[in-house]
Formats: structure tokens, C-alpha cells, sequence
């Protein structure tokens, strides 16, 4: 009986002694899981805020009109029978571009040169005849309503040279009609009436042709109502020396496609009432379109996003836009404080440059704002921050230059 109680008892103790290193080894997968479990800090890239001086303006969209427009039209009717121009070309002031068949008009002012002619020798003869009339009555040979009748006739025959002129003034108009010319510089249309066609002098009918002037060209934009407040503002805390009342003042613009505000303009007009409708105010600004290499910089109907300054310079943090975060209405931005992420509400200001904006309240100047893997934040949590530069063309010069070396 004592060797099998020896064996259970031998038994019983390699059992819990397995029991044992089982839990010891649980326990240890255990606790390297919940290790394992630990979660990392979020890696970001920070950077401070610019601070830079920049000047508050409005953008508006414009577009670009000729500073005069002519619709030829007929002042006399007739046959066509000559254009004498290059569709879509420049002509100056002065060029003859269509031509009426003139034979008619010839002759109206050949018999209208004839009736003054006549006009003319009445007159001489009346002139004669009154002056023998006043003779003859200091002589007593003739009575006084004689010499009456006679300058009454030669009244009559100077309001007939008087009449015949202006029938010659207008006959010699009229063919001078017949040649249409360009009354302005610019840039002719196609021919909207050919050679052949009878024309005549009315306003409802076609016009034979268009052309509109090149340079200046004029720019065409409407303000609201709290813009051109914040831009009177600006005027008058200019100083006198610098007061551009006569000169205009100086605005930029960029056309379609175009990404830089390249283009100068000068502000010369402003309607003299807001629209009701809109509550919008029409402003104009003088272009200058010169010829380079034989063609002009701009072309009349352009559309134009119009950029005009509303403020005075100021010192300004600027931010990449691609950090502030939005929440409904609110925004928002990231900064590090004490090695921790804390979201901070912001206000902002006008974009500045490319992809940077102005932050007018809710960070300092010597803040650390998360630029990049704000995905990955939480308020309060711990972060790995690689600092680099807030300027987004900076960030793409050293983004070339690791290319390179890596290549």
C-alpha cells in the first residue's frame, strides 16, 4: 500500500507543477500583448506661422469691352458697289471701307452747282438794276416805290444764292456719302452686307459692318456695397501728396486660365448709384492693349478676374490652407503645446498668397502649427513632430532636392 500512495502522490505534484507553468505562460503572452497593444505617437510635420506684411484686396470678375464701338451704317441710299477692306484686320481712322455707286449724286451736284450759278447772275443783275434805280430817283426820273420793288428783288435773288448754296453744301454731302469710311481706329468685323445689295439710311436695318477701337481697351467690374466702403476707407487716409483723384488708381487682373494677377489696370470711372437690384456699384478701368509682334495683348470680350486692394499693409500670420480644418461653420487648426496636439478655433482673414491665409485671431506668432497627418490627431495626445518650413514653395524646393539625391 505505501508504493502506489508514494506514486499518486508524485503524480499529483508533477500536475500542478504543469498547471503551474501553464499559467506562468499565459500570463506572459498576456501582458506582451497588452504591450504590443500600446499605441505609438502620431508622426506629423509642424511648422510656425509666416509673418508677413500683406494687404487685405477683393477679387471680382470682369470683362474687357473697347473703349469705342461703330456700327457703320449708310447715310445716303444706294447700290454697293466696292468694299475695300480685310475682314477681321485693323484700319485707321479715315479708310474707306464700302462704296456706293456714287452717278447719281454726280449729277445732283452738277445741277445744284448749275441753280447757284443762275442764283448768282440774278443776283449781279438785281444788283444793277437797283443801282440805276437810285440814280434815276436822285434825278427824280423814276417814283419811290420803283426803286421799292427793286430791292425787293434784290433780296430775293440773295436769299437764292443763300438757297442754291446749301442745296450745293448738301448735294456735295451726299456724294461724299457714297464712301464709307472707318470714323475711328480698330479692329473691323466680317461684312455683314455684300457688294450688289441695295443700302439705304435707316436705323433698323443691318449694319454693312463693325469696328471697334483696340487700345485703350476699357474693364468692366461691379463692387458690393461693403467693399467699395472698406475702398473709399483706403482713399481717404491716403495722404494729400499721394492723392490719385486725377490719375485713377492702379488695380491688376488676370485673364482665363491665367494664375497670377500679371495685368495693370487704371481705375478712371464709378457709376453715380448703386444697383438696387444687386446692391452693386459698376466700376471701369482703362487697359492698355498695345501691338506686340504684330498682334495686341488683349481682344475685346475677354473675361477677367479683376484683384483691387482694399486696405492699407499690415503684419499678418499666415498659415497653409491645406491645415485649417473645418467643422461646419467653425475652423480650425492644430498647434503643439507642451509636446501635445490641442485643436484651436481660428479666425480667418483673406488668402494671401498661393495657398496661404491670413489668421487674424486664436494663435501667436511663436505658435507650432500641425501642417501635415492632422488625420491622425487627437486632443491631447503625444506626437512625434518633424518641423519644416510653413512656405509652401519652400516645402516644394526641398521636396526637388531630396528627389534629386535620392536619384
Amino acid at each position: 500500500m505505501t508504493a502506489p500512495k508514494r506514486h499518486s502522490r508524485q503524480a499529483s505534484i508533477t500536475l500542478a507543477l504543469v498547471i503551474l507553468g501553464l499559467s506562468i505562460a499565459l500570463s506572459g503572452c498576456q501582458q506582451s500583448r497588452e504591450i504590443s497593444q500600446v499605441p505609438a505617437n502620431a508622426r506629423v510635420e509642424v511648422a510656425k506661422p509666416l509673418v508677413r506684411q500683406v494687404t487685405d484686396s477683393e477679387e471680382f470678375n470682369g470683362r474687357l469691352e473697347p473703349a469705342q464701338t461703330v456700327d457703320l451704317r449708310p447715310q445716303v441710299s444706294g447700290y454697293l458697289v466696292k468694299d475695300t477692306f480685310k475682314e477681321g484686320f485693323e484700319v485707321v481712322a479715315g479708310t474707306e471701307l464700302f462704296k456706293i455707286d456714287d452717278r447719281p449724286y454726280q449729277r445732283a451736284l452738277e445741277g445744284a452747282m448749275a441753280r447757284k450759278a443762275a442764283a448768282e447772275a440774278s443776283l449781279k443783275l438785281t444788283d444793277a438794276e437797283l443801282n440805276r434805280a437810285r440814280i434815276l430817283r436822285v434825278r427824280d426820273a423814276i417814283s419811290p416805290e420803283e426803286v421799292d420793288i427793286r430791292a425787293a428783288n434784290q433780296a430775293v435773288s440773295k436769299a437764292e444764292v443763300q438757297k442754291t448754296s446749301a442745296d450745293l453744301a448738301k448735294a456735295q454731302l451726299d456724294l461724299d456719302f457714297t464712301s464709307l469710311k472707318s470714323p475711328i481706329s480698330g479692329k473691323v468685323s466680317r461684312k455683314l452686307v455684300t457688294v450688289g445689295n441695295l443700302v439705304g439710311p435707316t436705323q433698323i436695318a443691318e449694319p454693312l459692318t463693325t469696328i471697334v477701337s483696340q487700345d485703350p481697351l476699357h474693364l468692366y467690374f461691379a463692387v458690393d456695397e461693403r467693399t467699395l466702403l472698406r475702398y473709399q476707407r483706403r482713399i481717404q487716409t491716403k495722404a494729400p501728396e499721394k492723392d490719385q483723384s486725377d490719375a485713377g488708381m492702379p488695380l491688376v487682373f488676370r485673364l482665363e486660365e491665367e494664375r497670377s494677377f500679371t495685368h495693370k489696370a487704371l481705375l478712371t470711372f464709378n457709376d453715380n448709384r448703386l444697383d438696387s437690384a444687386t446692391g452693386t456699384l459698376q466700376l471701369r478701368a482703362d487697359v492698355a492693349n498695345p501691338e506686340v509682334n504684330g498682334h495686341r495683348i488683349f481682344t475685346a470680350g475677354m473675361r477677367a478676374r479683376v484683384r483691387i486692394v482694399t486696405e492699407q499693409p499690415y503684419q499678418a500670420l499666415l498659415v497653409r490652407e491645406d491645415a485649417i480644418v473645418t467643422d461646419l461653420r467653425r475652423k480650425f487648426l492644430w498647434v503643439l503645446r507642451d509636446g501635445k496636439a490641442e485643436r484651436v478655433e481660428v479666425m480667418l482673414g483673406n488668402p494671401a498668397a498661393e495657398n496661404l491665409r491670413d489668421i487674424i485671431e486664436g494663435i501667436r506668432p511663436d505658435d507650432v502649427v500641425v501642417i501635415r497627418g492632422i488625420q491622425r490627431l487627437r486632443p491631447g495626445a503625444p506626437v512625434d513632430a518633424a518641423e519644416v518650413s510653413m512656405d509652401p514653395m519652400a516645402s516644394k524646393a526641398e521636396k526637388t532636392t531630396i528627389t534629386k539625391a535620392a536619384s
